[in-house]
């Protein structure tokens, strides 16, 4: 090498280091040859140095798409030239090429655009990413969108914080559906008040508990009468007929789910004496009640059982897990 040779020509890496500090970032000139040494040199600590003099955009997101991880050893030099990577075009279509979580996400932070923002939030594939946009997305209305209708329950809440809509009723009916923690969800439950709402939770939900607690909550006696007869959930069912108005109407309901199971009917039983005896029950459902309890006595062949149970003795014998009810006295 000459005697005047520039030391970024030198032989040793560690004086190319020092003859990048003498080049010029704002020289067209020097510009040239810093992107020669960041793409080409033979040290990657010498490359390195002239990536954080670089400042050509292309050449910049051109190493980051193209240079190789390094590994445990040495410096990033993806990461290096990632952080001087200002403009939001190339920025964005790193963003399409790049395969490292970590990488993507530096990406984003970088990003100010609020149009490649809103695409990232709506359309990434890794929930991380979306989340990393949706942090930075400004409109309000785009935020909304993805507190609707992203896929995943944790955007969605997030978003709707993020919104300061938390306790909106549409969040509300979110977490109930979605959240694993059951005290959450039946927090969320206790505040949902929009009949519509529960209507849904109470029709469609999957769950049978949330069905139940929807119901529980519900006015509207047409709902309530059309839950009582088509849940499959009998405890739903229940639930519904206990909070019809019409006298007969819940009769008929519970009169219907006590002969349809013998699973519940302890639950029913003191629900149909206590309408047995109040005196704006109809003739009719009295004797509905009255022919149920008949069909009782007759479906129990040991009738010494059943008078000890009417009596208030311990019944014992045949027939014990099955016992006959009794709604008036004898």
């Amino acid at each position: 090498m000459g005697l005047f040779s520039p030391r970024w020509k030198s032989a040793d890496w560690q004086k190319r280091i020092e003859g990048i500090k003498e080049l010029d970032p704002l020289s067209i000139k020097d510009q040239q040859i810093l992107t020669e040494i960041a793409k080409n040199d033979s040290s990657i600590f010498v490359r390195q140095a002239a990536i954080q003099k670089v400042t050509d955009q292309d050449v910049l997101a051109w190493i980051v798409r193209n240079e190789k991880d390094p590994g445990r050893f040495g410096p990033d030099l993806r990461k290096t030239a990632l952080e001087r990577l200002t403009d939001q075009k190339l920025l964005a279509d790193v963003l399409k090429h790049a395969d490292n979580l970590s990488e993507c996400k530096k990406v984003v932070e970088s990003l100010s655009d609020q149009v490649i923002l809103a695409e990232i939030a709506r359309s990434a594939k890794d929930v991380h990413l979306r989340w990393a946009a949706i942090q930075k997305v400004n409109d309000r209305m785009i935020l909304a969108g993805i507190a609707k209708k992203d896929h995943n329950y944790s955007i969605r809440r997030g978003t709707f914080k993020l919104l300061g809509l938390e306790d909106s009723q549409e969040a509300l009916c979110d977490t109930v559906l979605n959240e694993t923690n059951y005290s959450l969800r039946d927090e969320a439950m206790a505040k949902i008040t929009d009949p519509d709402i529960l209507a849904g939770l109470a029709k469609n939900a999957a769950h049978d508990s949330i069905r139940k607690a929807a119901t529980l909550k519900i006015t509207d006696q047409s709902i309530l009468g059309q839950i009582a007869k088509t849940d499959k959930y009998i405890y739903v069912q229940i639930a519904a007929s206990l909070r019809l108005s019409d006298l007969s109407q819940k009769t008929e309901n519970l009169v219907r789910i006590f002969t349809s199971t013998f699973d519940v009917r302890s639950r029913i039983i003191d629900e149909l004496k206590e309408l047995y005896s109040n005196d704006l029950l109809t003739l009719n459902d009295k004797a509905s009640i009255l022919q149920l309890q008949g069909q009782e006595i007759t479906r129990h062949a040991d009738q010494s059982w059943y008078t000890d149970f009417v009596c208030g003795g311990e019944a014992t014998g045949k027939g014990h897990e099955d016992k006959p009810v009794t709604f008036f006295s004898l």
